[in-house]
């Protein structure tokens, strides 16, 4: 249940990417942008990048807070994913609510979000 660094999505061209050409999936407060890559390298794997507005929580402590609140959430529920051999997903969590929500509320909205994936 641990986020790995191997599982962060750090790529400036595929984060905008991801906003380019990705679907999104909307769980509020939660907007999850997906893109789907079918190449022969990859093996299965997902990447994640977490995004929370500056404008909405100007206090950095409140942004970090959110950010691993939903690292965590992720880390919980990332065996929902199922991705086939020769494709990887990147997906982008960003937070759109100006309140933040508990950790449990958090958890069940990653989740429903995530089994959307498919």
């Amino acid at each position: 249940m641990k986020f790995r660094k191997s599982q962060r999505l750090k790529s400036g061209a595929v984060i905008r990417q991801v906003f380019i050409n990705g679907k999104s999936i909307k769980a509020y407060p939660i907007l999850l942008l997906k893109y789907l890559e079918k190449s022969q390298d990859t093996q299965g794997d997902s990447k994640v990048a977490v995004t929370v507005s500056k404008r909405k929580f100007k206090k950095a402590v409140d942004r970090n807070r959110i950010k691993r609140m939903l690292r965590l959430a992720y880390a919980t529920y990332q065996d929902v994913i199922c991705v086939e051999e020769g494709k990887s997903y990147y997906i982008v969590l960003s937070y759109v609510d100006n309140q933040i929500v508990t950790q449990e509320q958090l958890n069940l909205i990653v989740q429903t979000s995530l089994s959307k994936l498919k």
